[in-house]
């Protein structure tokens, strides 16, 4: 973990992470990613954890088929549209 953040009780930490699939598509094969985890404390204490990647380049180094990411990607497009919260953003 690095270049990590703390205000109050709020904090925030970017990390790379890797891990060799166990997918038997993708057996074997290396993948790198980075992301960010978002933690919220209470009395010292973790009281939310949030995290992102992008998991699109997840699906790039394992050699999925670019269709099926397409597939994929509109999918989480849909879902993130019909987030109410977007309306208040202009």
């Amino acid at each position: 973990m690095y270049d990590h953040a703390l205000e109050n009780n709020l904090g925030y930490v970017k990390y790379r992470f890797s891990f060799i699939s166990k997918i038997p598509d993708y057996k074997g094969r290396k993948v790198v990613i980075p992301g960010i985890s978002r933690f919220e404390f209470e009395n010292e204490f973790i009281k939310n954890y949030s995290e992102a990647v992008n998991g699109g380049l997840a699906m790039v180094q394992l050699g999925v088929n670019p269709l099926k990411m397409e597939k994929f990607l509109k999918w989480l497009k849909r879902s993130f549209n019909d987030d109410p919260n977007l309306s208040k953003i202009k």
